[in-house]
C-alpha cells in the first residue's frame, strides 16, 4: 500500500530526482535576458515593435481612403402604373418611369377621403432607390387626384447612401382601370 504524500512533499521529492529540469529553464532564462541585455535593450525592447518614422507617418495617411462628396441630381421622372392587386384601400402597382434615371417603379398608395400616403421603391440601373411620403387627395368625377411631398430613406447599389427631403408627387388614378400616372421631382443626394 502506498503512503500518502502531500502535493509540497511530492513537488519537493521530484526536484530531487530531475534537478536538470529546473535548472535547465531557470538556465533558458538568463540566457534569454543576458543575450536580450548583450545586444543592447533589455527583454522588453527585444520583443517591442519599432516606431514608425515621421515619414512613414505621412505615407500612411497618403494611402487613406479620402472622402467623396455626394453627388446631386435634380430627378424628374414620369411613370405610368397599373394596378397589381389591393386590400382594402391599399393599392399596389406597378410600372416603368422615363426621365432622369427611368427604370421599374413599385408604388403602395394609401387614398382614403382626403389623405394619401405612398411608399415606393425605384429600380434604375445600378441599383435601387426607396421612399416614402404623404400628401392629399380628392376625386373627380372618374379620377382620383394625389399631391403630397415624400422623402428618399435609402437604396442599394449605386444609390446605397441616396437621400432626399422634398420629394414632389402628383399623381392622378384613373378609377376604372387603376392606372395611375405619377410625376416625381427631387433633388437626389447620392
Amino acid at each position: 500500500m502506498a503512503k500518502y504524500r502531500s502535493p509540497a512533499a511530492r513537488e519537493k521529492r521530484s526536484h530531487r530526482r530531475r534537478p536538470h529540469a529546473i535548472w535547465g529553464r531557470r538556465a533558458l532564462a538568463v540566457g534569454v535576458w543576458a543575450v536580450a541585455f548583450l545586444a543592447g535593450g533589455s527583454l522588453t525592447s527585444a520583443t517591442a515593435q519599432p516606431q514608425p518614422q515621421p515619414h512613414e507617418l505621412r505615407a500612411q495617411r497618403a494611402a487613406s481612403p479620402i472622402a467623396v462628396e455626394a453627388t446631386e441630381l435634380s430627378v424628374h421622372e414620369t411613370a405610368h402604373c397599373h394596378l397589381v392587386s389591393h386590400h382594402r384601400e391599399v393599392l399596389f402597382e406597378e410600372g416603368y418611369g422615363s426621365g432622369t434615371l427611368s427604370g421599374k417603379l413599385v408604388i403602395h398608395l394609401t387614398l382614403a377621403y382626403t389623405q394619401g400616403s405612398v411608399a415606393f421603391t425605384a429600380y434604375p440601373p445600378g441599383g435601387t432607390i426607396t421612399g416614402s411620403g404623404e400628401g392629399s387627395s380628392y376625386a373627380k368625377g372618374n379620377t382620383a387626384y394625389f399631391n403630397g411631398t415624400a422623402s428618399i430613406t435609402r437604396g442599394t447599389g449605386k444609390y446605397a447612401h441616396a437621400s432626399a427631403s422634398d420629394v414632389k408627387i402628383r399623381g392622378t388614378l384613373q378609377r376604372k382601370t387603376f392606372v395611375f400616372v405619377v410625376e416625381v421631382n427631387a433633388k437626389l443626394r447620392y
